[in-house]
Parts: C-alpha cells; sequence; structure tokens
C-alpha cells in the first residue's frame, strides 16, 4: 500500500507523540525509589553477579554433584550440567557388537563397510 506525502507525514507526527510520550512516561519512573524500580522492571537471568537476582542465573556459581547422572563429577554451575546433558543426548550411538544384528528401528540388516 502507498501512502501520500502527506499520510507520511501524519503518520511520523504520530509515531513521534508516541515515542514522546513514553519517553517521559519512563522519565517518571526513573526518578521514583529503585525500590519501585526493581520491582517493576525486568530481571535479568543471564547476569551472574548482578544483585539481587544474579543466583537465578545459569552461570552462577553453584558446585553440586548429581549422582543420577555422574557420581564423581562435581558440576560448578547449572550451565554445565545442561551441557553435559546436552553432550549425551547428542552423542553418537556406538557401533554394534554384532555385524549380522538388525536395527531395530528401521529393520535393516547392519553390514559393516568395506574397506
Amino acid at each position: 500500500m502507498k501512502y501520500s506525502r502527506d499520510q507520511r507525514s501524519e503518520m511520523r507526527k504520530r509515531d513521534m507523540s508516541t515515542t514522546q510520550v513514553h519517553e517521559t512516561s519512563l522519565n517518571s519512573t526513573q526518578s521514583s525509589s529503585s525500590t519501585a524500580e526493581e520491582a517493576s522492571g525486568p530481571i535479568f537471568f543471564w547476569r551472574e553477579y548482578e544483585q539481587p537476582y544474579g543466583f537465578l542465573c545459569q552461570w552462577y556459581p553453584s558446585p553440586f554433584v548429581a549422582p543420577q547422572v555422574h557420581p564423581t563429577h562435581v558440576f560448578g554451575c547449572a550451565e554445565q550440567y545442561m551441557m553435559y546433558r546436552k553432550a549425551l543426548v547428542l552423542a553418537t550411538p556406538s557401533e554394534p557388537d554384532d555385524a549380522d544384528s538388525t536395527n531395530a528401528a528401521t529393520g535393516v540388516k547392519i553390514q559393516p563397510k568395506e574397506r
């Protein structure tokens, strides 16, 4: 859809007035107390050292052991644990022991590669 020059000018004026109203409301919010700002503002989970919500970050240092996954490894943070589990899921399957076995999913016999 094409707009005339007058229509585009009018749309720009509306956009600018909306932006000015938004900036004015932001400035009035910023002048209020920091506790009100914290309560109404966003909480970021990627800033591990930011107070008071840094502990919610995946990279926040909090060593733990997951005995059901790896009984001797101490994970330094939740991100390490998540990457370890992702690696287990995406790991390539091992070669079958029996060359004459069939693949259960496809029913196709698995043949060893000729070299």
